[in-house]
């Protein structure tokens, strides 16, 4: 059977993306690095669905953490077929006070670490599909780090494509705001819908774990 890693597939969108990929057939590396509950959490509802599954720790700011976890999700499948970036840091950072560390934070995760995964999945797999997460929404001034990290990690993608075609596709997703329990870093549903004309993605729960759907502008 394939098998996928799932970076930051503990959590939120990267969960929902790693149950997506077991009900679709595939064997699961869950990524995570601090959230081991919630890994195991999503492993096991994986493995309800009749599909392997493995957690994987790593912080993946640090170059050798990357490879390592490439390397030890393919071990531990036996093989490794696909390799979805989702792991992501997100907190405000408005331009007049981004800091080194907010930029370092957001870059070291969202575009180095998404790259060296890449670099490493592309070194292990014969043939397969890289997948990177976006954001619809990169321009929003209260988020200016994040929002660069996320143009720059699209980029990524072009030269990605570029360099690995044809033996390995090279695709991106770009989701706008999605919905979580407990609300989206504090930010108001109502103001959040009225920046995507008025339409946010769901986040539900389902008898096997969670789903993220995205619900399109009528």
């Amino acid at each position: 059977m394939p098998s996928v890693l799932v970076t930051g597939g503990a959590r939120r969108l990267g969960k929902a993306i790693a149950l997506a990929c077991a009900r679709a057939g595939w064997d699961v590396a869950v990524h995570y690095h601090r959230s081991r509950r919630e890994a195991l959490e999503t492993a096991g509802g994986i493995r309800a669905l009749g599909r392997r599954a493995v957690v994987v720790k790593g912080d993946l700011r640090k170059v050798p953490d990357c490879r390592r976890v490439v390397r030890e999700a393919k071990r531990r499948l036996g093989r490794l077929d696909a390799l979805v970036n989702s792991a992501a840091d997100f907190f405000p950072t408005p331009l007049p006070r981004v800091s080194e560390r907010d930029w370092d934070r957001h870059l070291d995760l969202n575009l180095k670490g998404s790259f060296f995964c890449a670099q490493e999945a592309a070194r292990v797999m014969r043939h397969g599909v890289i997948v990177q997460v976006l954001d619809a929404n990169r321009a929003w001034k209260r988020y200016a780090a994040y929002g660069i990290s996320k143009a720059s990690a699209a980029a990524m993608v072009a030269v990605l494509r570029r360099s690995l075609s044809p033996r390995i596709r090279v695709q991106a997703v770009a989701p706008g705001h999605i919905r979580f329990p407990g609300g989206l870093n504090g930010i108001p549903a109502a103001r959040i819908a009225a920046a995507v004309l008025g339409k946010l993605g769901r986040y539900r729960r389902s008898s096997t774990g969670t789903k993220a759907r995205s619900r399109s502008p009528t």
